[in-house]
């Protein structure tokens, strides 16, 4: 069909962890995951692996496949042959959506793959997202920009320098800036409780936290008691911060509300979280830089040069999940830790699953990247 698959190859029994197909389709990685018709639930069982695929961040696009029981019996030699009229049930599981189930040949689902390949590069899932997000803030922030003393503050807790002659058209400019950054931190910070949510039962769903009747206030305090007892301080301290610092409002308790369902959204777009979503944003935020008196590298940019560097020849095996913990990256001059997050996604989705993929490793793909930023 005019790509190269790999295929697993099972050498001894034990939970899979490699696809059944893996490759690459003009720049995207492809899995096929399958069973035959005659497995019980063998829809509900491939289909859950498809979404696996993609949610892991394994796959940008997945097939979820079921094979005609016949062609358990066809012998090894035939099987090319009568595998190209076989008509296969599949659906195909993308980044930005799920198909109906077809029936078709091989050719049929090839065709199937493309299509999605199409689209997905056409529908910028992370720009759609960021555009949502970015519409939310300016909201948030006017209604905050009449609030000159709590912008004013805000400034102070971001490092953002009030200069002792300023203008009022530059302290408009700075509050806006100001009040900006503020809400993608408290967007943030939910977005990151939501994530947590979903693993510790000692934190609360942004869905029950909604409820809540003083949510501004039980919001601060959850997440000063997550800093204290947990961890992530750089996160909701600077969280619980901002929070302290707007008067109580009717204003107030809108703004934070907004912020809060247009992080469960955001959620639900799980594809948009495996990219720098927040650099992005943050960069569009700071797009006059003045009062931080920097440049920031944009993300395409961080991208790419990370994809560069790490395509030499370091003489490491970076499919080895104990060599690529032990392997250390520093951005030594670290501001939003876009470089940092670039180099995170080059590693796992480039580096790591290629040299897998190569080795033709069978051991659990089990990985952590620990990011200090």
């Amino acid at each position: 069909m005019g790509v190269t698959a790999d295929a697993e190859t099972i050498h001894v029994h034990g939970t899979k962890q490699m696809p059944d197909v893996l490759f690459e389709l003009r720049g995207l990685r492809v899995v096929i995951e399958g069973k035959f018709e005659d497995v019980s639930t063998a829809e509900q069982i491939v289909m859950n692996d498809a979404r696996k695929r993609v949610k892991s961040g394994l796959a940008h696009i997945a097939a979820a496949i079921v094979y005609p029981k016949k062609l358990r019996a066809i012998p090894t030699a035939k099987l090319l042959e009568m595998l190209s009229s076989a008509e296969l049930k599949y659906c195909i599981v993308a980044e930005n959506n799920e198909s109906n189930w077809f029936e078709g040949s091989p050719a049929s689902l090839m065709d199937a793959l493309r299509r999605a390949q199409e689209s997905l590069t056409e529908d910028d899932i992370v720009e759609r997202t960021a555009r949502a997000l970015s519409a939310r803030l300016e909201g948030v922030a006017e209604l905050w920009m009449g609030q000159a003393g709590a912008c004013d503050r805000l400034s102070g807790l971001l490092g953002i320098s009030i200069p002792k002659k300023e203008t009022s058209q530059n302290a408009l400019a700075r509050r806006e800036t100001s009040a900006k950054v503020s809400a993608l931190v408290l967007a943030n910070a939910f977005i990151f409780e939501e994530q947590l949510a979903a693993t510790d039962k000692r934190i609360r769903p942004l869905a029950k936290l909604e409820k809540d009747s003083k949510l501004v206030q039980a919001t601060s305090d959850h997440w000063k008691w997550i800093w204290e007892s947990i961890n992530y301080v750089p996160i909701f301290q600077l969280g619980e911060s901002i929070l302290d610092e707007l008067p109580a409002s009717k204003n107030t308790s809108i703004a934070v509300k907004a912020l809060l369902v247009e992080a469960r959204e955001i959620c639900n777009q799980q594809a948009a979280l495996r990219h720098d979503l927040m650099g992005r944003i943050y960069h569009w935020l700071l797009h006059d830089a003045k009062y931080l008196g920097t440049y920031y590298t944009s993300v395409s940019a961080a991208t790419l040069l990370l994809k560069l560097a790490l395509a030499a020849d370091w003489k490491q095996d970076f499919g080895d999940p104990s060599e690529l913990a032990n392997f250390k990256v520093a951005d030594l001059a670290c501001g939003t830790g876009t470089l940092l997050m670039a180099t995170a996604q080059a590693f796992w989705t480039s580096i790591f699953v290629r040299a897998r993929r190569t080795a033709d490793r069978l051991k659990p793909m089990i990985y952590r990247l620990s990011i200090k930023r």
